[in-house]
């Protein structure tokens, strides 16, 4: 099996192959680490190792498999700076002859088996490595990462980890930064960084810019050798950088909470994002919406009737506003969450709103009072076939005529009596149980209210929040999670939602995907040219920061089984915060997202279809 580079790669990944130990530490022999090492290869990623002589001829033909793969320096561990700093102490002890001094030891809690010198020699050389590759900078990467050479015997999922390294590969990244995973919390005076290992860091795994990465090397330079002198003692890697972020006032790299496990990797998405507002394509639009006392407009749902050939529009209004650090501000004193909900008809060349008009409260839904949420909450639009009209009526019209206009005509009859608007939506204070349920109903533009409604019961009863269920309702596929990835049917008679569909997703970062918008008709060309018609939406996660952080990824789905086919770059819109999108089209090669920014400030963002990435 032949493999190449990763597409598009902004960034290079270091590892180093040195000899450390006369005889293979726990029978971990050159190939049990060629074994492990092809795990990693095997993504594509661009990988600059550094060599002992004493496996050069081994991994030059194991290199042969891949040219995602090259050798930096052949070297060995008595070559390093950290190996070097460590005999200039020791000669320096052994050459004052003024006073007795012990030379430099190892800890004295470890693995005397694993932990010897050239162990910790080689933990200490990584970021010596990475400054290395930088200088040579064989792929022109803007960012560098440090990967163990044998990382893959952590993994608890080999495909979700190779997933995840081969994307990371192809990420946007902040222009400025270090990350570095661990396990523990910042260290403090009293903590004994000498002879007892410290996992504020993993060390298996960091990544950065290089002008970041070269402040690193040259902290290594500054200060690993006043450290070794002043402490007589060759510690870990680890502990060394978590000295480093006691003492040193202006190195504060990203920490962020992982193990010794695929979590090694899971960066936050702050870091490797692309801000779709900075590309020279992207158009943002303010509407001028209505003025509602005691209401601010939000996030808005979109949706385009081919029948009416009508752009609709409903936008939500909510009783608060959220502060900088994410509180929620009531404008009285009633602390309860109401929603009212806006109707616009947009123009077909502006976009623009022709009108507002306030929807009314449903009448035929059963309203608990005092509900500390009210009102119906993220609605989305979709169409969907009113399953109570006469079918067949048409049918038989259409089989009477032996014509195609009259085929076309009755397509078109059948199209104008069965197409309904329809929507679906959170609510709280409509549910009978007092927990966020799903309620789906007509959208009634002519009464300007909502009916037919029904409350949707989740597919697990006990469950105390739904929300987000994204995809056509009754007789078509509802997604109602991610991962895995759970799809369902409404059924009419007992109003429940139905899994009848699970599958597994490897996906990066999608186990706190939740669904956005709905899902709209696209076709494209596929790598042969031929066109491909597929389901596009947005999706979103969050990270737990004060306020969140919110983060969008298009999905494209296989249209008969909504499975997922292909995913783009992480991306935000202006400000990485609360932002939410659940209204989405595309047009005249233009992705337009109906976008809100911390519960407020709704906008309308077109970009270009090129300006975000599928992976």
């Amino acid at each position: 099996m032949n493999f190449t580079s990763c597409n598009n790669s902004r960034i290079t990944f270091v590892s180093a192959f040195i000899k450390v130990y006369d005889e293979p530490f726990e029978n971990k022999d050159v190939e049990w680490r060629l074994s492990k090492f092809r795990i990693i290869a095997e993504t594509g990623i661009q990988l600059y190792i550094y060599v002992s002589p004493e496996y050069q001829d081994a991994v030059q033909e194991f290199i042969k498999e891949f040219p995602n793969v090259k050798i930096g320096k052949v070297m060995t561990i008595n070559d390093t700076f950290a190996a070097q700093s460590v005999d200039l102490v020791n000669n320096e002890i052994m050459t004052d002859t003024r006073v007795e001094s012990p030379l430099v030891t190892l800890p004295n809690n470890r693995n005397q088996a694993k932990d010897t010198k050239n162990y910790i020699l080689l933990q200490n050389a990584k970021i010596e490595f990475v400054n290395d590759a930088i200088m040579s900078n064989p792929w022109s990467s803007t960012h560098f990462a440090w990967i163990d050479f044998n990382v893959a015997h952590v993994f608890n999922n080999v495909k979700k980890s190779q997933e995840f390294l081969r994307i990371l590969a192809k990420r946007t990244f902040a222009p400025t930064f270090l990350t570095i995973p661990g396990c523990w919390s910042k260290i403090n005076q009293e903590s004994d960084i000498v002879n007892n290992i410290h996992w504020r860091f993993c060390g298996g795994f960091f990544l950065g810019d290089q002008k970041s990465l070269i402040q690193f090397y040259n902290l290594y330079r500054e200060h690993f050798y006043p450290f070794i002198k002043k402490y007589r003692k060759l510690v870990w890697e680890v502990n060394f950088w978590a000295y480093l972020e006691l003492t040193v006032p202006d190195w504060n790299p990203v920490w962020f909470k992982s193990d010794h496990n695929d979590s090694i990797f899971h960066i936050s998405a702050d870091y490797c994002s692309k801000r779709v507002s900075t590309d020279v394509s992207t158009i943002r639009r303010t509407y001028d919406y209505p003025k509602i006392e005691g209401f601010n407009p939000t996030s808005a749902a979109y949706l385009y009737d081919p029948v009416k050939k009508v752009h609709m529009l409903n936008t939500r209004y909510v009783n608060y506003t959220l502060t900088e650090t994410g509180k929620y501000v009531f404008y009285d004193s009633n602390t309860n969450l109401f929603t009212k909900n806006v109707y616009s008809e947009l123009d077909e060349e502006t976009l623009e709103p022709k009108f507002y008009r306030e929807m009314l409260d449903p009448v035929d839904l059963p309203k608990v009072e005092n509900s500390w949420a009210n009102g119906l909450e993220d609605i989305r639009l979709f169409l969907d076939y009113d399953q109570v009209q006469n079918h067949d009526q048409v049918q038989n019209h259409a089989q009477a005529q032996n014509h195609a206009q009259a085929q076309n005509h009755a397509q078109d009859q059948e199209q104008n009596q069965y197409l309904v608007v329809k929507f679906i939506a959170t609510t709280v204070n409509y549910s009978p149980m007092q927990r966020n349920r799903m309620v789906i109903g007509k959208y009634d533009v002519e009464k300007m209210t909502y009916t037919d409604c029904k409350v949707i019961e989740s597919p697990d009863k006990n469950s105390w929040c739904e929300k987000n269920w994204v995809g056509e309702t009754y007789g078509f596929p509802t997604m109602y999670g991610w991962f895995p990835q759970k799809i369902g049917h409404i059924n009419p008679l007992t109003s429940q939602l139905e899994i009848f569909c699970e599958r597994p997703i490897t996906a990066p970062y999608f186990e706190r995907v939740r669904g956005s918008s709905q899902y709209i008709e696209h076709s494209y060309l596929d790598e042969s040219g031929q066109s491909v018609d597929v389901l596009v939406g947005v999706v979103h996660f969050s990270e737990e920061y004060m306020p969140r952080h919110y983060f969008h990824i298009l999905v494209m789905l296989e249209p008969d089984t909504m499975k997922l086919l292909t995913y783009s770059e992480i991306f935000y819109f202006d400000k990485i915060g609360i932002e939410f999108c659940i209204g989405f089209m595309i047009r005249d090669s233009k992705y337009h997202f109906w976008i809100s920014k911390n519960d407020r400030e709704p906008e309308l963002v077109i970009c270009s279809v090129d300006s975000i990435r599928f992976l």
